[in-house]
C-alpha cells in the first residue's frame, strides 16, 4: 500500500506480485492522481497540498511496475491494451502514467501563474 494523494488526499496506490508457472509479474494498481478541474480551485494557494500531490507522482513513478491498473481506463491506456495495440506489460507503465500527471500538474500550475499575473 502506497499513499499518493493527488486527486484526493486519502489516495492509495496497491503494488503486489502475481506468479504463475513460474513467472511473476509486479502489479500496481495506480489511484486516480488527476488533478480536480474546478475552474475556481487554485492549487497555488494550497502549497502544501501540491507538495503531497508531487510526493505520491514520485512514489508512483519509482514502483516496480510490470502491469498498470487504474480506475480510469484511459488512465493507464487500458483500451489501447485491450484493442490488441500496446502490450499488457510495460515496465515503464507506472513511470509514464506519473509523467502524464506530472505535466498536467505543471500545466496547471502554469495556467494559474499566467492568470494571477493578469495573462
Amino acid at each position: 500500500m502506497n499513499a499518493t494523494p493527488g486527486h484526493t488526499l486519502g489516495a492509495m496506490s496497491w503494488q503486489w506480485q502475481s506468479c504463475e508457472g513460474g513467472e511473476c509479474v509486479t502489479i500496481v494498481y495506480g489511484d486516480s492522481l488527476s488533478p480536480v478541474r474546478a475552474d475556481d480551485y487554485r492549487f497555488t494557494d494550497h502549497p502544501d497540498y501540491v507538495s503531497m500531490f508531487r510526493d505520491g507522482i514520485a512514489r508512483l513513478a519509482g514502483l516496480q511496475c510490470d502491469l498498470l491498473l487504474t480506475p480510469h481506463p484511459s488512465a493507464g491506456d487500458m483500451r489501447t491494451r485491450l484493442a490488441g495495440l500496446a502490450a499488457w506489460i510495460d515496465s515503464d507503465g507506472c513511470k509514464a502514467y506519473a509523467a502524464r500527471v506530472g505535466e498536467r500538474l505543471d500545466d496547471r500550475l502554469a495556467k494559474e501563474a499566467q492568470s494571477a499575473s493578469g495573462g
